[in-house]
């Protein structure tokens, strides 16, 4: 999440990355200073061995932040100063003299980057350590490669980044490749230095369902949650709107009333995102129907506030407290009264919802409706009653 939120204000803000001004400073002093400070530009996070330099400014990155920034950056200019890629061509460019003296996971990198498939043999060939594979074994899984992928293990690379590169794999929804890393005794339950992320909740995210079977049937920890938010690969399913990875999870065992950091439940945040079949095989489970989340809201109020009516419909007929309140004193009703849902509104009289409770500051839906000027509203509720 940390690292979206910063891809985002580095996209609205490109302009004053990108300005003309006094302020800008020269493309090489910004990749000097960058470099001095040994941060990935994105997420500001301390540079480790995964890093990329693809731009011709040379800043560095973490190779999933830029990932990531490519997805929503379809330019793939860097995010930090907007420089272009350093390879334009689609065709790879011819690979350097090699020094002696140059490090090994360098070259390994520039291999990969530019498309020599057999560099990683030479490097195995000339006896290359179990770190520098690797290395090496990442980025071959990163890019799908799963023939290098078997030079690499078969050559000994370590079995440290054995655990990465089963991670990337996952998240590209790569079956051969994950497959092949478990095989070769990759750890699937390690989680990523950047989010304390697994392979499962990477698979699970993605919606690759046949990833996250070959997890499950490896032994995966189903109801591990990452340490940014709290968030396990049911709730990462659930938020996406996979419903065959949610179905698999629940049959597999993991625990359907599990809650981030912020209090939500899968139910929660698929009633959130109107995931009426996600929903609906919620509530066949047993998932609890009135939990709620750090600012009380539950699984009916978030469906009102969001508008999702039949999510509503479902969460009444289901047997959900129709009269819940947030921390606010806010009802389901009132929510939909305020922003003028009036079928939502008109389905939760008809179930028989309060229509004279009020809020912490003393206001009713009637009040909410009228304060807004949502005139259908009012009169649906005057109508009803409401005073």
């Amino acid at each position: 999440m940390k690292v979206l939120i910063l891809l985002a204000l580095l996209i609205s803000n490109c302009d004053l990355l990108c300005s003309d001004g006094s302020s800008e400073q020269p493309v090489e002093q910004q990749a000097v200073e960058q470099d001095q400070e040994k941060v990935c530009a994105i997420c500001l996070e301390e540079l480790g061995t995964e890093t990329v330099t693809p731009y011709k400014c040379k800043h560095q990155y973490h190779s999933a932040c830029a990932d990531r920034w490519h997805q929503v950056n379809p330019n793939s200019t860097c995010p930090y100063c907007r420089a272009e890629r350093e390879i334009t061509s689609a065709e790879p460019e011819p690979l350097r003299e090699v020094s002696s003296v140059e490090p090994e996971s360098s070259r390994l990198r520039e291999a990969a980057d530019h498309g020599h498939e057999a560099y990683p043999n030479r490097l195995i060939e000339a006896g290359a350590d179990p770190y520098t594979l690797a290395t090496a074994l990442i980025w071959a899984a990163s890019r799908g490669d799963i023939d290098i992928v078997n030079r690499l293990i078969e050559a000994g690379a370590d079995p440290n980044g054995l655990a990465t590169a089963l991670i990337r794999a996952a998240s590209r929804g790569d079956i051969d490749i994950v497959n092949r890393l478990i095989e070769a005794g990759a750890d699937f339950n390690a989680a990523n230095s950047m989010g304390g992320e697994t392979a499962l909740m990477d698979a699970a995210r993605a919606g690759h369902e046949a990833v996250v079977n070959r997890l499950i049937e490896a032994g995966a920890d189903l109801n591990a949650a990452n340490n940014t938010l709290g968030y396990t690969a049911l709730l990462l399913a659930a938020q996406n709107g996979h419903e065959a990875v949610v179905n698999r999870l629940i049959e597999a065992g993991a625990d359907f009333n599990a809650a981030n950091r912020a209090g939500y439940t899968a139910l929660m945040l698929a009633a959130q995102g109107g995931r009426e079949a996600i929903v609906n095989r919620l509530i066949e489970a047993g998932a609890d129907l009135n939990a709620a989340n750090s600012d009380g809201y539950t699984a009916l109020s978030l469906a009102a506030d969001y508008k999702h009516e039949a999510v509503v419909n479902r969460l009444i007929e289901a047997g959900a407290d129709i009269n819940a309140a947030n921390s606010d004193g806010r009802t389901a009703l009132m929510l939909a009264a305020l922003w003028d849902h009036e079928a939502i509104v008109n389905r939760l009289i008809e179930a028989g919802a309060d229509l004279n409770s009020a809020d912490r500051n003393g206001r009713t839906a009637l009040m909410l409706a009228a304060l807004d000027g949502h005139e259908a509203v009012v009169n649906r509720l005057v109508q009803a009653g409401a005073r």
